[in-house]
C-alpha cells in the first residue's frame, strides 16, 4: 500500500511539472491591469475563543512596474454578521517554476469605520492561459482597535490580466 502511495505521489508530482513547463506564461509587466477575485474561510482567534469566518474580496489591480502591483479592493465578509469595506494594498511579483510567486501588504476599513484591518498576503498565481490565472495564498491580518488576529488560509481565486 505505501509503495502505491508512493508511486501516485510521483506521478502526480511529475504531472504537475509537465503541465506547469507547459502552461500559457503571464506577462505582468508595467502597465498591465489586473480583474479578479478571492474567497476563503478564516480561522478567528479572540479572547481565548477560535471560530471560523467567511471572507469574498473582489479586486482591481495595475502594475507599476514590471513586478510592482497595486491593488483595491471590496471586502465582504460574514462571522457573526454581514460586513463589508474597502481595502488597498500592493504587491511584489516574481516568477517561480512556471507560475508566479506574490507577497505583499494591504489595509482595510469597513463600512461602520469601527474596523481597520492591516495585513500581508503571499501566494502563487498558476496561470491558466495568458490572460488568467488562479490564485492560491495565504493572508494573515491583524484588527487594529480589537487585537483580532486573522489567519486566512486557502484562499482561492481568479485572476485576469489585460
Amino acid at each position: 500500500m505505501k509503495n502505491i502511495m508512493k508511486i501516485s505521489a510521483a506521478i502526480a508530482l511529475g504531472v504537475m511539472g509537465t503541465q506547469s513547463a507547459q502552461a500559457a506564461e503571464l506577462t505582468l509587466e508595467k502597465g498591465t491591469m489586473s480583474l479578479g477575485g478571492s474567497a476563503g474561510i478564516s480561522l478567528v482567534a479572540a479572547d481565548g475563543v477560535t471560530s471560523f469566518a467567511f471572507g469574498a474580496n473582489p479586486s482591481l489591480g495595475y502594475f507599476v512596474s514590471d513586478n510592482i502591483q497595486v491593488f483595491g479592493s471590496l471586502q465582504l465578509g460574514y462571522a457573526d454578521a454581514f460586513s463589508f469595506g474597502i481595502g488597498v494594498g500592493g504587491n511584489y511579483v516574481t516568477d517561480l517554476a512556471g507560475m508566479k510567486f506574490y507577497a505583499g501588504a494591504h489595509a482595510d476599513v469597513m463600512a461602520n469605520g469601527d474596523a481597520i484591518w492591516v495585513g500581508a498576503q503571499t501566494g502563487f498565481l498558476f496561470p491558466l492561459s495568458e490572460h488568467v490565472a488562479m490564485d492560491l495564498s495565504v493572508r494573515p491580518e491583524y484588527e487594529v482597535n480589537t487585537g483580532i488576529f486573522l489567519l486566512n488560509a486557502g484562499w482561492l481565486g481568479v485572476n485576469a490580466y489585460f
